[in-house]
């Protein structure tokens, strides 16, 4: 269970590092066990410290109800930000470095391993962060 890393993770003012778990729907549908798996390794590193991104409002529901932790939507990710980065009123280009971590979970990629010039698997979503 130690190959299970959040998607993204960021440091905020105070010196705490914070996890953003992107989801689809995908994993939930497909690979429940692993989910739960993820989840608790999640709550053990870091405890209220960590969100689902829903990339559907239609995921949103079964979410909070199986897990029981919070969930946010993109639209949410501003709001999210402002509240971990307080001093800055409007956020700033450059001045948080966000990490991707690398997928090295235990979870057959859905692809084949496939990826694209980015470094991701064919067909996801691209975010640049400027």
């Amino acid at each position: 269970m130690d190959s299970i890393n959040p998607d993204i993770t960021f440091t905020n003012e105070a010196g705490k590092e914070i996890a953003l778990e992107i989801e689809t729907g995908s994993n939930l549908k497909h690979h429940p066990q692993y989910l739960h798996k993820k989840v608790a390794k999640l709550n053990e590193t870091y405890q209220d410290r960590w969100y689902f991104v829903l990339t559907s409002n239609n995921w949103l529901q079964r979410y909070v109800n199986t897990f029981g932790h919070s969930a946010l939507l993109r639209r949410h990710i501003p709001s999210l930000l402002k509240r971990y980065f307080p001093s800055h009123q409007k956020l700033q280009h450059n001045v948080t470095t966000i990490r991707h971590t690398e997928n090295i979970d235990d979870k057959k990629s859905e692809n084949g391993g496939v990826t694209n010039e980015y470094g991701g698997e064919e067909g996801g979503e691209n975010l640049a962060v400027s």
